[in-house]
């Protein structure tokens, strides 16, 4: 990400690498917008990670989640230690950050693709969902 805003020289953008449910400075900045990119599903603790991207963002603000669309464990069958979540039901998704004050929720199935894995072909559907503070 950093290469990119380099490359297109902006001068408003910064990207963090960071565990966003350790205390860090980037709870003491508010942003304009903040996207999660396949990142999500990997976040064993969902409430307090919302909280924080809810509570980061300016008022009027807008939160981007590209993430699974849930299946049946199968897209990452092959990890045998991931502890995260086999993707997420948008509409259920959208209600639980509608009820931490979430607005203008939108949603709505961008990508279909297939993994190999293991000799067998996994189908799995990327959604983008926008939510305004």
């Amino acid at each position: 990400v950093k290469d990119k805003i380099n490359a297109s020289k902006a001068d408003n953008m910064t990207a963090v690498r960071q565990d966003i449910n350790s205390w860090s400075q980037l709870h003491k900045n508010k942003y304009n917008i903040i996207y999660t990119s396949m990142v999500l599903h990997h976040i064993s603790d969902l409430d307090t990670t919302q909280k924080h991207l809810y509570e980061m963002l300016t008022y009027n603000g807008y939160l981007c989640i590209i993430d699974l669309v849930e299946d049946d464990g199968s897209f990452h069958k092959d990890e045998l230690d991931f502890k995260g979540h086999n993707g997420f039901n948008p509409d259920q998704l959208s209600k639980i950050l509608e009820k931490l004050g979430f607005n203008s929720i939108s949603s709505h199935v961008f990508y279909e693709g297939i993994k190999e894995t293991e000799g067998s072909e996994i189908k799995y559907s990327l959604f983008l969902m926008t939510a305004r503070k």
